[in-house]
């Protein structure tokens, strides 16, 4: 069983999933509130608040857990914007 890690802890390579239920691929070793991830081919640009797990070595999807930063950014985002529940499909 791996650790658990941070998204400040995930690098380049690692493939994350979303709490949409997407998944993608990490472009950058960036540390903060926005990463880049390839999504289907394309470069994007991702709030870390809304990376939920890694796909880790042994082939297992793990979650992830969020800086004390990155969980105030996602509850003011849910405030203004609302709770997103995913696409439903």
């Amino acid at each position: 069983m791996e650790a658990k890690m941070t998204t400040n802890d995930l690098k380049k390579g690692n493939y994350v999933g979303f709490n949409t239920g997407g998944y993608g691929q990490l472009a950058d070793n960036a540390k903060g509130n926005v990463r880049k991830v390839f999504i289907g081919g394309e470069l994007v640009r991702v709030h870390s608040f809304n990376i939920t797990r890694y796909l880790a070595s042994d082939g297992e999807w793990y979650e992830v857990t969020h800086t004390d930063i990155q969980k105030t950014k996602k509850a003011t985002t849910e405030v203004i914007f609302g709770t997103f529940k995913g696409f439903g499909f």
